[in-house]
């Protein structure tokens, strides 16, 4: 069984768990807040790396990216760096390959973008 976890500075009162499977594969999935505690956000990424097969992050990015360059955020890269053998993902590569269908989307849609 695969075992993904995601912390959150977020409330802890939204912490969940629960069991799915995808493309036959099993999953153990977790939602753990940290209620604004960032070192406790890093504290949990340490003790559960190599635990779990991956981590999410979500509310976050570790970098923007400008001109096709990565500029990393501070924190995140804290985040990064205290992971050394879980895989983790912040949602980015996603983002930037939906963006566009999103945008088309919106278009086909007749809803125009202003700014």
């Amino acid at each position: 069984m695969k075992k993904v976890l995601s912390i959150s500075l977020g409330s802890c009162t939204r912490d969940h768990t629960t069991k799915a499977d995808f493309l036959g594969e099993h999953f153990w999935i977790s939602r753990r807040g940290t209620d604004g505690d960032f070192e406790k956000a890093l504290q949990l990424y340490r003790e559960y790396d190599g635990k779990v097969d991956a981590f999410g992050v979500g509310g976050t990015e570790f970098y923007q990216l400008v001109a096709g360059r990565r500029y990393y955020w501070r924190d995140a890269r804290r985040i990064r760096e205290a992971i050394k053998i879980s895989k983790v993902g912040d949602g980015n590569g996603l983002k930037h390959l939906l963006a566009p269908y999103a945008l088309q989307a919106l278009e086909e849609h007749g809803i125009e973008l202003a700014g």
